[in-house]
């Protein structure tokens, strides 16, 4: 996406009443991870014939893993066919003949976002990394809205700044909802009356 297309996205939602201020708007596909592997994910990875080769493995910080023979091999931002076909390559590089790899996910990091405030039931909630998780289900999980919230400025922290965001606009028309990240923060205000 363009930067002057995304400019344009964030100006439409905000004059649509979505978002309070501009906040940077990904789609829910980029903000999931459409299964890439990530730091924390673990990965079961064979190689037909040389079962000491592989095993279970988990991505460290910067998506890599160690292998036997070929090292240090990053496999983040890369699909499990991605990773075995990079794999294999290693392998093939004078150590095996033609190498059969299988790389499979065994399960996908999580994300921890917290929701407080006016709900009834706050607190962090770990969801599925690999998965678009938005502001309407994190408020979901937290049990809905209690009754002294106020819907149409709920704040988000991101990356320790602020948006205010119209969950009741986003209930009307669902297609405005905001996908979550980890370590993102709902808070629901309560409502002045």
């Amino acid at each position: 996406m363009s930067l002057t297309f995304r400019q344009f996205l964030l100006t439409a939602a905000w004059t649509a009443g979505v978002l309070g201020t501009a906040m940077p708007r990904a789609t829910a596909q980029a903000a999931a991870s459409g299964g890439r592997l990530g730091p924390g994910d673990a990965v079961e990875i064979r190689v037909f014939r040389h079962d000491d080769l592989g095993g279970k493995f988990t991505l460290g910080s910067d998506g890599a893993v160690v292998l036997q023979f070929i090292g240090r091999v990053t496999l983040g931002g890369l699909s499990p066919e991605q990773a075995r076909l990079r794999i294999e390559s290693l392998l093939a590089d004078g150590w095996l003949r033609k190498p059969q790899v299988t790389v499979n996910v065994a399960e996908f990091a999580k994300n921890t976002i917290t929701v407080t405030g006016q709900v009834n039931r706050g607190g962090a909630f770990n969801v599925a990394r690999n998965k678009p998780f938005t502001v309407s289900q994190a408020i979901g999980m937290a049990g809905g809205f209690n009754t002294r919230a106020n819907p149409k400025a709920v704040i988000l922290q991101r990356d320790n700044k602020p948006y205010t965001i119209n969950v009741k606009a986003i209930q009307q028309d669902p297609s405005r909802d905001i996908p979550l990240k980890d370590g993102d923060v709902l808070v629901v205000r309560e409502s002045r009356l």
